[in-house]
Order: C-alpha cells, then sequence, then structure tokens
C-alpha cells in the first residue's frame, strides 16, 4: 500500500475510512454501492493489519443514514419488493 509508506514517514498513528452498515450486509437496489462498501471494510481490516507493526491504528467509522429525496426514492422501492415477498 503506497499511503502506508506516506504514513509510516510521518509516524501517523491513526487513520480513519468512512463505512456503512451496507459494508456488513448488502442491501437490495444498491448493489455496487454495497460492493464498494465492503471493499473499503476490506481495506480498513488489511491496513489495519500492514500497519499494527508500525504502531499506527486504522479505523472506520459509520455516520450514519443522511436523510435524502434520493435516500426517501430507495426507502419507497424497498418497501415495496418487500411486500412482493
Amino acid at each position: 500500500m503506497q499511503f502506508a509508506n506516506v504514513l509510516r514517514k510521518r509516524r501517523k498513528e491513526l487513520h480513519l475510512t468512512q463505512q456503512h452498515l451496507v459494508g456488513y450486509e448488502a442491501s437490495a437496489l444498491q448493489s455496487a454501492y454495497s460492493v464498494s462498501k465492503f471493499g473499503i471494510r476490506g481495506l480498513t481490516q488489511a491496513a489495519a493489519k500492514e500497519l499494527a507493526v508500525d504502531k499506527i491504528t486504522v479505523n472506520a467509522y459509520n455516520p450514519g443514514i443522511v436523510r435524502t429525496k434520493m435516500r426517501d426514492a430507495i426507502d419507497k422501492k424497498l418497501q415495496k419488493l418487500n411486500m412482493k415477498q
């Protein structure tokens, strides 16, 4: 990881990445978004293991869902999808 060398040189002790709930459980109608968040989760875990020997901590945070028109539209579609099952 190229950024790891930068962190090692600067002796940074903390690097944060943003995570989301769909990084733990995929969401219907959001497959591409789910895949990208699974990738961020994997990158965070790999970086944490790689940088642990240099005592550099790598963490992820989950800011939660932000209500937007797009999010509301997804929720409505999910409700319809769940009713069909």
